[in-house]
């Protein structure tokens, strides 16, 4: 699975453990018109491994993949690997898509 999302400012990182401080930035200006801008766009997948996301604007986002992988013969014991990248989708990319590369998987 996999998703090119609007990337999360610093302070976001900074509140995810704190639900007091949370709730009190939860009014600032800047904290709402994050939540109200912000963007996620889900990924699909071909047999391939070629990732693909529809109607994307323009902007600066972060992209972020999950591919779990079956260890032995129980279907419930799942391991992952994830890989994430940065990406400028450009106003009018002259083919009409977004080539970004290969996006190398790793252990989180």
């Amino acid at each position: 699975m996999a998703s090119v999302y609007t990337p999360p400012p610093a302070w976001l990182n900074e509140i995810a453990n704190d639900p007091q401080r949370a709730a009190s930035m939860a009014q600032l200006p800047e904290v709402q018109a994050f939540q109200q801008s912000a963007r996620q766009f889900q990924m699909a997948s071909t047999a391939d491994g070629i990732l693909s996301a529809e109607d994307v604007p323009a902007g600066e986002f972060d992209l972020s993949t999950h591919a779990f992988l079956q260890n032995g013969e129980s279907k419930t014991n799942l391991s992952g690997l994830t890989g994430r990248a940065r990406i400028a989708v450009p106003a009018a990319p002259p083919t009409g898509t977004l080539d970004v590369g290969e996006i190398v998987l790793g252990k989180p």
